[in-house]
């Protein structure tokens, strides 16, 4: 007799059920940890496509939000739970999905939402109707973005597929290659690579290209870097504020960005643009933007990661990213999008 096949195991149901038809999801704070939260987001809202869905969320990430169809509901950065939960009052939510300890889940409790669910995180577990716990076991680096769709996953929905990651493609760069800088670091001092290496990325590659370049500079207060490009014949085309608004429209003009750790290569993976991105005190296994397309630059050395936003030692961790590596990362990315 023929061996038979397998049986194929039957589906696990969810464990937890979200109620009623008005769901808020409150959105971790700042632009990283938002733009990594964007496809468990997307993923429950795929999963319940008949409710309606608001994100609670800070003013720096609220730009995120309505080019993905959300509702958006924000509140100043540093708002209290008090002001937060008068923002909300007469939307009449159901359920809430929390992460993250937080004066929006406070602020949530205070309205008495009928479910709130999330993580049993101290600051957080007496905020919520139900605490949903996920094993974990020992192993590599997880990426951050499983830490949001862990819950989602737990929910019901189907978290761990391709279209929760599509990005938001809305480029339109046309002219002469077009390349966003960005030397400042908004998680600190100790992410950023100073001294002479962007002049010489800059200047060899406009060698290697033989083209023009648009150079467009996101931040302010670089006197130092801008005398250097001034004295060396670099042009910068334009100076780009550094909030997030001012960001996404500098990018969607652009090929490739080349960034040092910072909101920057998250905001660029949201958009689909590809990212160098030089890293020291982190670690690209656990915060590298999301997306095949982007390059990792990284000198790792024995105290790294370390995660301190001001280095204690002597820098070593990006005193030690060579011009040439991220000059060869650079033109990997541009000859990529030539070829395609």
């Amino acid at each position: 007799m023929p061996k038979m096949p397998a049986a194929l195991p039957v589906p696990t149901e969810a464990k937890f059920y979200l109620k009623g038809e008005s769901l808020v999801v409150v959105a971790p704070a700042g632009v990283i940890e938002s733009c990594l939260a964007v496809p468990a987001v997307r993923a429950l809202k795929a999963f319940r496509p008949m409710s309606k869905f608001t994100v609670l969320c800070d003013a720096d990430s609220a730009v995120l939000w309505p080019a993905l169809g959300f509702d958006v509901l924000s509140y100043p950065v540093g708002s209290s739970a008090r002001k937060i939960a008068s923002l909300c009052k007469g939307k009449d939510f159901d359920s809430a999905v929390i992460w993250q300890a937080c004066e929006a889940a406070k602020a949530l409790k205070k309205l008495n939402v009928e479910q709130r669910v999330g993580y049993p995180a101290k600051g957080l577990e007496a905020c919520l109707t139900q605490a949903i716990s996920v094993p974990s076991a020992p192993g590599p680096i997880e990426h951050r973005v499983r830490f949001y769709l862990k819950l989602v996953d737990q929910l019901g929905a189907p978290a761990f597929v391709a279209a929760n990651f599509i990005t938001l493609d809305k480029r339109q760069p046309s002219g002469p290659l077009t390349i966003c800088l960005s030397p400042r670091s908004n998680l600190g001092a100790s992410h950023e690579w100073v001294g002479p290496g962007w002049l010489k990325v800059v200047q060899s590659f406009e060698k290697h290209w033989g083209q023009p370049v648009r150079w467009l500079l996101i931040g302010e207060d670089y006197p130092e870097l801008e005398q250097a490009f001034a004295d060396a014949g670099v042009e910068i085309a334009e100076r780009v504020a550094a909030d997030p608004g001012s960001q996404l429209n500098a990018m969607v003009r652009s090929h490739a960005v080349l960034t040092v750790d910072s909101d920057t290569p998250h905001l660029a993976a949201y958009l689909g643009v590809p990212a160098v991105v030089l890293f020291g005190p982190n670690e690209p296994a656990w915060k590298r933007p999301l997306g095949k397309q982007h390059r990792v630059v990284r000198e790792h050395v024995c105290c790294s990661p370390c995660f301190a936003a001001k280095c204690v030692l002597d820098h070593r961790c990006m005193h030690r990213i060579k011009p040439s590596a991220v000059l060869a990362q650079l033109t990997s990315v541009v000859s990529e999008l030539v070829l395609s």
